[in-house]
């Protein structure tokens, strides 16, 4: 899966993913986000699904990691422009720690 990445000024690491955020996909996805999770410089994360269609467990999972990170650093998790039936998928999960925005 293809991805764009932009540090923010704020410390904060912005991910916009393109097509599916599923286990056979997203492995340079993961792989990114635990790099900055180890380093410990990223303030928080936030993401824009505006161009992601379907996420499953396995991407469900990378979202938890998230939200985890930043919950340790007292944000939440922010996801701005999801699609209805990704977001359908997210509400199913109740994932009770993710904000959604514009």
């Amino acid at each position: 899966m293809q991805f764009f990445k932009e540090k923010m000024d704020d410390g904060a690491v912005f991910y916009r993913p393109n097509g599916e955020v599923t286990a056979y996909s997203m492995e340079e996805l993961d792989t990114d986000i635990s790099a900055e999770a180890e380093k410990g410089e990223c303030s928080y994360f936030i993401f824009d699904f505006s161009r992601v269609h379907y996420i499953d467990s396995q991407g469900i999972r990378l979202l938890v990691i998230a939200g985890k990170y930043n919950n340790s650093r007292e944000k939440q998790l922010e996801i701005k422009h999801i699609q209805p039936k990704v977001k359908r998928v997210l509400d199913f999960a109740e994932l009770s720690f993710i904000v959604y925005g514009e």
